[in-house]
């Protein structure tokens, strides 16, 4: 997760280590977290280049606050992966952002 410019925005790239390569359709689930929970900001499928076709937030709407995304990663290596082995169906990356105006990347190991 990343953040940057007037205002600030906040992007994704989803790569897939194994293949070295960027991960196309995988379905990511923005949410604030909150004292009341979670609450889903945006929905979103990655493209050919594994990123998002816009922000996930942007300017005024990406505050200061904790985020979490989630990744739905269960398809996309059960699709790739020909062997038994089982992988997790989501993946979830929490981040604090202290200001919306700063660069910040935060890795999410799979």
């Amino acid at each position: 997760m990343s953040s940057a410019g007037a205002g600030g925005r906040l992007t994704t790239h989803v790569l897939d280590t194994m293949a070295g390569r960027p991960a196309a359709g995988i379905a990511v689930r923005l949410s604030r977290l909150d004292e009341g929970g979670a609450r889903t900001l945006v929905e979103a499928t990655t493209n050919a280049d594994g990123r998002t076709e816009a922000p996930l937030l942007a300017g005024e709407a990406f505050a200061v606050g904790h985020y979490e995304l989630i990744f739905e990663v269960g398809a996309y290596f059960r699709a790739r992966v020909r062997r038994s082995r089982s992988h997790r169906s989501s993946m979830p990356c929490r981040s604090v952002s202290p200001s919306p105006r700063r660069r910040r990347t935060t890795t999410c190991p799979c």
